[in-house]
Order: structure tokens, then C-alpha cells, then sequence
């Protein structure tokens, strides 16, 4: 697909984001669907999912940059759900 998205692509970010979102989707369902979609902001949050870090712990990341993590991830579902 072209770096600029068609309004029927915008609808189908939009719902399964949302689905996403609300839990009806999974996230491997997201990624199928959505993987060839050539848009940064998709491209990141699919990057986002497929690499969510370990919170706390020997090999987890610390609170402040999980929480920086989930704000990203969260900010790109508002964004996205809104297209």
C-alpha cells in the first residue's frame, strides 16, 4: 500500500484499533490484519505491541520507562481510533 492511506484504509485502522483497544481483537489479529498498511503511525504501534518490555525484575525494564511505554502505546490508540 502507498504511504498515503485511502479513506476506506483510515476506516479499517480506525475500527480494529479500536477493537484493539476494547479487546476484541488480538493482537496477532491486529498485526495480520494491519501489517501491510504503510503508515509510520501503524508501523509504530505494531512495533510497540510485537515489543512489549518486562516490567521490573533482573531483565524488566524500570516503572518510569514502562509507564513512558504505555503512554506511547496509548497516545498512538487514541490517534489511530480517531482516523
Amino acid at each position: 500500500m502507498s504511504s498515503q492511506l485511502t479513506d476506506a484504509e483510515r476506516q479499517r485502522v480506525a475500527a480494529l484499533t479500536l477493537a484493539l483497544y476494547e479487546r476484541r481483537v488480538t493482537v496477532d489479529a491486529f498485526v495480520e490484519e494491519l501489517g501491510d498498511v504503510a503508515d509510520p503511525q501503524v508501523a509504530e504501534l505494531i512495533d510497540l505491541l510485537q515489543h512489549d518490555p518486562e516490567r521490573g525484575g533482573m531483565h524488566g525494564v524500570r516503572d518510569d520507562e514502562y509507564e513512558a511505554y504505555r503512554e506511547r502505546l496509548m497516545e498512538l490508540l487514541a490517534r489511530l481510533s480517531d482516523y
